[in-house]
C-alpha cells in the first residue's frame, strides 16, 4: 500500500485509533529488526502508515474544532433571536466572526480560560446585533429597568438570566470539546425556528428568504412551508448558500 492508500484507509478511524496507530509505528521503530522489516516492505511503510495517520488525524481535529465552533456560535445567534424576534439570523451571522470565534476555540490551553472564551463569544456576536439593529440597545435599556446611575455603555442586549444560561450552555460544550469527547453528550435544546426564512423540499440548499415566493429549483411556493432552523440559517449563510 502506498500513501494514499494508507489515507484512505485511516479515514474511518476514530481519532483515539489514530493515536494508537501513531504511537505504535513509533514503538516499533526503536526495534531494529522491525524497522528492518518495515524498509523491506518498500516505500519506507514505517514512515508512510505514520504520517498518513497523522494526516487523517490532524483533519479530523479540524473538523471537530469547526464543529465546536459553528455549535456555540449558533447557540448565541439563536439565544439572540429568540428574544427579539425582528432578528434576521443570517444578518448577524458573519465569516469574520466565526473566525475569531474558531481561533479562541483552537487558542484554548487550559479549563480556566473556558469561561473567558464563553463570554467573549457572546459578546462578539452581541456586538454584530448592534451592528445591524443600533436599536436594540435602547430598547434592552428601557425594558431592563437599569439602576440610576448604570453606565449604558456596558449594557448588553442579553442580560440576567438569559446571559448566563447561555453562558453556562456554552462553558459545558466547551468543556466536553477541551476533552475531546463527543459533541453528542451535550444536549442541543429544542432547535429554534426563524420566521424570516422558509424551506422547500430541495435535498440542498433549501432555505430561502421570506422574500423569494418560490424556489427557482423545486418551484415549490412558500405559502405553508415551514420556517427555517437557525442553526441551519448560520450554516447556509457561513457557505455563502444564502
Amino acid at each position: 500500500m502506498n500513501y494514499n492508500d494508507w489515507v484512505k484507509t485511516f479515514e474511518n478511524r476514530t481519532p483515539e485509533h489514530l493515536a494508537g496507530i501513531i504511537n505504535a509505528v513509533d514503538t516499533l521503530e526503536k526495534d531494529v529488526d522491525i524497522r528492518r522489516e518495515f524498509d523491506d516492505l518498500g516505500l519506507f511503510a514505517g514512515f508512510s502508515i505514520r504520517n498518513a495517520a497523522k494526516e487523517v488525524l490532524k483533519k479530523k481535529e479540524e473538523q471537530f474544532i469547526k464543529a465546536v465552533a459553528q455549535r456555540v456560535y449558533t447557540m448565541v445567534i439563536a439565544r439572540i433571536a429568540e428574544e427579539y424576534s425582528q432578528i434576521n439570523p443570517s444578518e448577524i451571522t458573519c465569516s469574520v466572526t466565526f473566525r475569531k470565534v474558531l481561533e479562541w476555540i483552537k487558542e484554548l490551553k487550559t479549563t480556566d480560560s473556558i469561561l473567558d472564551v464563553a463570554g467573549a463569544i457572546i459578546d462578539v456576536v452581541i456586538d454584530d446585533a448592534h451592528l445591524y439593529y443600533p436599536d436594540l440597545k435602547s430598547k434592552f435599556i428601557e425594558d431592563a429597568e437599569l439602576e440610576p446611575g448604570a453606565d449604558e455603555s456596558e449594557c448588553s442586549i442579553l442580560y440576567g438570566e438569559s446571559y448566563y444560561s447561555l453562558e453556562d450552555s456554552i462553558v459545558e460544550v466547551l468543556s466536553v470539546a477541551f476533552e475531546r469527547k463527543s459533541l453528542d453528550m451535550v444536549a442541543d435544546g429544542k432547535p429554534q425556528k426563524t420566521p424570516h426564512f422558509w424551506d422547500c423540499y430541495c435535498d440542498s440548499q433549501h432555505i430561502h428568504p421570506r422574500a423569494v415566493d418560490r424556489c427557482p429549483v423545486c418551484s415549490e411556493l412558500q405559502d405553508d412551508k415551514p420556517d427555517s432552523y437557525i442553526d441551519e440559517v448560520v450554516s447556509a449563510k457561513l457557505k455563502g448558500e444564502i
